[in-house]
């Protein structure tokens, strides 16, 4: 994999010398120390290394209407002790629909007003939830289904930005994230990206409008290996939010998610909204240019049987709910390259084992970038 990526970076560098070429290079670290206080059954204390990751976020454009995005995770820690201990984990599935070794990795081709997008890409699932980076999220912070859903998948975006920019349309058809199964004895069946007609469609819709932005999406995840032929099912999603500045120090943001199985047949709006859902609130208070401080809060109700085996490796309805507060500071005069921050949260099932308790984390996260620039 470091022959691949120096070589890549070799060749758009190269092209730098001969075209109107623009290429940033940003190497990211974070390192986090995450104590876990445990409050149910499993009653202790427990540590990890918290997110502690190195990625590469690679940039290049070619001239006005082509450019190329490629963003690596080279080193990651996956809940163990020790920093970075997990990394082989990066790498088991290369090339299958769960590989984790490269988040973004796409071709932009842009005119009018119009971006096609063809390569790996986030999935459109809306919502300001998936807005931060991977490197930027601290786990007990986050939804399950952000834990837990692989959202880096391939295929391709058509976008269309209005005259204005306050308005992005999104027309998307990428890989299934749910391919994977499990056969008669047990052992782990793994799907190539598109395997058996597995997809995943979406509509998506961002806006901006002054002080207000909002995120929206409509899809469906394909979760069967059925092919269109026959009635194939599949996860149905829902996806609304709105974010409001009330000034420029203060913004308050609001996120809805329903998801149901659309094998199962819908006899009344209750059997619509009661399958999965999830509702996250989230505060930021800025008040000055070294100081941040974050609140987040979310409740998820998880009641198709596919997610929750898949997820948590059991049967029945589950309910889960966190909240905590992040402080972040800024030490460089005029930029936040450099950010230390300190979290505490709770909730019913922790990152690391599932279990309830209070978690706090505490860190430093470095991006340098270098620019080459033609």
């Amino acid at each position: 994999m470091k022959k691949l990526f120096l070589s890549v970076v070799a060749a758009i560098a190269g092209c730098a010398a001969f075209s109107q070429t623009t290429v940033d290079l940003s190497v990211i670290g974070r390192l986090d120390a995450n104590p876990n206080f445990y409050t149910g059954e499993d009653k202790g204390v427990a540590y990890s290394s918290g997110n502690s990751v190195i990625y590469t976020d690679l940039e290049a454009s070619f001239g006005e209407h082509v450019a190329f995005t490629w963003i690596g995770h080279w080193l990651d820690t996956g809940g163990e002790k020790i920093p970075f201990k997990a990394t082989s984990d990066l790498y088991k599935n290369s090339f299958y629909s769960n590989s984790n070794w490269t988040d973004f990795c796409y071709f932009d081709f842009m005119g009018g007003g119009f971006t096609f997008r063809l390569g790996k890409d986030c999935m459109a699932i809306g919502g300001f939830e998936y807005d931060p980076y991977d490197w930027e999220v601290t786990h007990d912070m986050v939804s399950l289904l952000w834990q837990n859903l692989n959202c880096y998948q391939w295929g391709a975006s058509l976008l269309y930005t209005t005259p204005s920019e306050k308005s992005i349309f999104q027309l998307q058809a990428v890989s299934a994230t749910n391919t994977i199964e499990y056969d008669e004895e047990d052992e782990l069946k793994k799907w190539r990206p598109w395997q058996n007609g597995f997809g995943t469609y979406s509509f998506k819709y961002t806006g901006e409008y002054g002080p207000i932005y909002t995120s929206n999406a409509y899809g469906w995840m394909q979760t069967d290996g059925k092919t269109f032929g026959n009635p194939a099912s599949g996860v149905e999603f829902l996806t609304l939010s709105v974010t409001g500045a009330c000034c420029d120090q203060f913004s308050i943001g609001l996120e809805w998610q329903n998801r149901r199985d659309t094998a199962k047949k819908i006899a009344c709006a209750k059997d619509f909204f009661n399958q999965s859902n999830r509702t996250l609130l989230k505060l930021d208070y800025t008040p000055s240019d070294k100081f941040e401080v974050q609140f987040i809060g979310g409740y998820e109700h998880i009641g198709i049987n596919g997610e929750l085996v898949n997820w948590m490796g059991e049967e029945g309805d589950l309910n889960h709910w966190f909240a905590g507060a992040s402080f972040y500071y800024f030490p460089l005069e005029d930029s936040h390259d450099l950010r230390i921050q300190a979290s505490v949260a709770g909730g019913n099932h922790l990152y690391t084992s599932y279990t309830k308790g209070v978690s706090a984390t505490v860190g430093i996260l470095y991006n340098h970038t270098f620019h080459i620039v033609k």
